[in-house]
């Protein structure tokens, strides 16, 4: 997720805070040199919810055997993961498909030899930690297709704030160092552009829960963490005047 770019001048309630040393009268004089410095900023934060994709597919003579039978292990494997009761849970089918297969053979029509299907589940938990018991509660009943999970913040905002807060302190420290190295403080603000805040989503493959689980124990999961970062531009106003 990325915020759109916007233009935050000396009004603001961010900059001004952080900020602190230049006088209330500063305004734009041509006569002034400027500086522009780009800031960048980033803050791990560990996720807070968990997305597992998972289902069941399966091939048979006809339609309806193919359909019937995902129906059957899907309807078991919500039971089973309705019954951890977990708060806040929600489920709901992301996938459904029915298709026929095709035996093709050189110089003939293609010849549908039988039918499969696919449901395929979104499975959305706020507690990361039973992630796992999830993925072992729907395949221990048939369920044959583990997607993944997707790892990511419920509320963002703190993440987004804090990204900004040291995306501006580290611009403040690239226009104090060029106007030390020129000889004339940093007289005023003239314009701040925040260029955006990127909070990503972990995405964990199905590669590397096959890789850990076993039979005896509950499938592992590592959510590690999310950098949430962000980028601004700022524009100071240096003092005609050397030091």
């Amino acid at each position: 997720m990325t915020l759109n770019h916007s233009t935050l001048l000396l009004t603001g309630l961010l900059v001004p805070a952080l900020v602190c040393a230049m006088p209330a009268e500063a305004s734009v004089n041509a006569e002034m040199p400027i500086v522009t410095v780009g800031g960048s900023g980033s803050v791990s934060v560990k996720p807070d919810r968990a997305t597992i994709r998972l289902g069941a597919w399966h091939q048979a003579d006809t339609a309806l055997e193919a359909q019937s039978r995902v129906n059957e292990v899907i309807s078991k494997a919500t039971e089973a993961i309705r019954e951890l009761d977990i708060e806040g849970m929600m489920i709901q089918t992301s996938g459904l498909s029915l298709s026929p297969v095709y035996n093709y053979q050189r110089d003939k029509e293609p010849e549908i030899t039988g039918y499969r299907a696919s449901i395929t589940l979104s499975v959305r938990i706020d507690d990361i930690d039973r992630t796992g018991r999830v993925i072992d509660a729907a395949m221990k009943t048939g369920a044959n297709q583990l997607q993944g999970v997707a790892f990511s913040l419920k509320d963002d905002s703190g993440a987004r704030r804090d990204a900004l807060r040291k995306a501006v302190e580290d611009a403040r420290m690239k226009a104090e160092t060029i106007a030390d190295a020129l000889g004339r403080p940093i007289y005023g603000l003239v314009e701040v552009q925040e260029q955006g805040v990127s909070v990503p989503v972990m995405q964990r493959g199905a590669e590397s829960f096959r890789a850990m689980a076993s039979d005896s124990a509950p499938t592992p999961v590592e959510a590690g963490e999310i950098e949430v970062s962000a980028n601004i531009q700022i524009t100071y106003q240096l003092s005609p005047v050397r030091r």
